[in-house]
């Protein structure tokens, strides 16, 4: 594999019993295409290999067009007076990257992003005939899953004509988050294009506002109830943001959220102040792998109500 305009170092390793000598390593192209390989090896002739030792045969890749290239490399050699023959089918594609910064997707979570996208296809030739392609979004293991249940790449064309490819894009994150991916595109008879992509999920706007009184060293408490948006059971964890005060509590802090359509978990906000003062504020936070609901949650003291005059005075 090959950058274009650039020159790419491989090599193959032969590990075969012992061989007396070997006769020279050549490359040669398939199909009658001109040979953009060149085996590196300083000596290839008289090269002495012992029981299960290895051999290692460099080569490079060059190319300048947008391609796919093959070729096989072919290496001889004697093992008690028999004829030894190994053959390396090669295969080298060209891969352009040809932006300089990555895309960069940005949106508070739980709000859609639709945009699209004009892709440069350097190496292209315009008057080219129109070409099929293919393309894969190459994305971290860690939010693979996730990634491919909120975003979407729709190719606004069939084949590839022009200087450029029209990408629609539609991001819908379920819960903050900061990742990088790399769209692939790749034309039928050889050639990518590589386009890194940075996406990043804010924080969301509060599913709701819970407001609890309670006097002094008192504990005071709310309860509701939430269930998945998905029709599958999650575990989840539960907590307040580091900024919010220690005088809330959430009870429980993991387990299980039940599916969508059902009574849901019962979640028990707790609020025990210990000082007057004005109301204090937090931000309690209930997380799945694929979702996140946060709420505002506002402490407040009772407010004082002054006994009524006597009759006598």
């Amino acid at each position: 594999m090959s950058d274009n305009d650039a020159t790419f170092l491989s090599g193959v390793y032969l590990s075969p019993p012992t061989i007396s000598s070997l006769k020279p390593a050549s490359l040669s192209a398939v199909g009658g295409a001109p040979l953009a390989f060149e085996l590196l090896a300083r000596k290839t002739v008289g090269v002495q290999l012992g029981p299960m030792a290895s051999l290692q045969l460099p080569f490079s890749f060059a190319t300048r067009d947008m391609s796919e290239k093959h070729a096989r490399l072919a290496m001889h050699g004697e093992y008690r007076g028999r004829a030894l023959h190994w053959f390396f089918p090669i295969v080298g594609v060209s891969v352009s990257r040809p932006l300089q910064k990555p895309i960069a997707l940005a949106c508070p979570a739980r709000q859609p992003l639709q945009r699209q996208l004009e892709l440069p296809l350097p190496g292209l030739d315009e008057s080219a005939v129109e070409e099929g392609f293919t393309y894969e979004l190459d994305v971290s293991p860690e939010h693979a899953l996730v990634l491919a249940k909120t975003l979407t790449l729709s190719p606004m064309q069939r084949t590839l004509a022009g200087s450029t490819l029209v990408m629609a894009v539609d991001w819908r994150p379920l819960r903050p988050i900061r990742s990088s991916a790399a769209l692939v595109v790749q034309k039928n008879s050889g050639g990518r294009w590589r386009y890194d992509i940075t996406l990043e999920a804010g924080e969301p706007e509060p599913d709701d506002v819970i407001y609890i009184e309670s006097a002094i060293n008192k504990m005071s408490a709310v309860s509701f109830r939430l269930a998945n948006v998905f029709n599958a059971d999650a575990p989840f964890t539960a907590y307040f943001t580091p900024d919010s005060p220690a005088v809330f509590s959430v009870s429980p802090v993991a387990g299980i959220l039940s599916r969508a359509g059902t009574a849901g978990q019962v979640f028990t906000v707790s609020y025990a102040p210990i000082e007057y003062g004005k109301p204090v504020r937090g931000t309690l936070i209930v997380l799945t792998d694929e979702m996140q609901w946060s709420y505002e949650v506002c402490g407040m003291h009772p407010q004082y109500a002054a006994p009524p005059p006597s009759q006598g005075m």
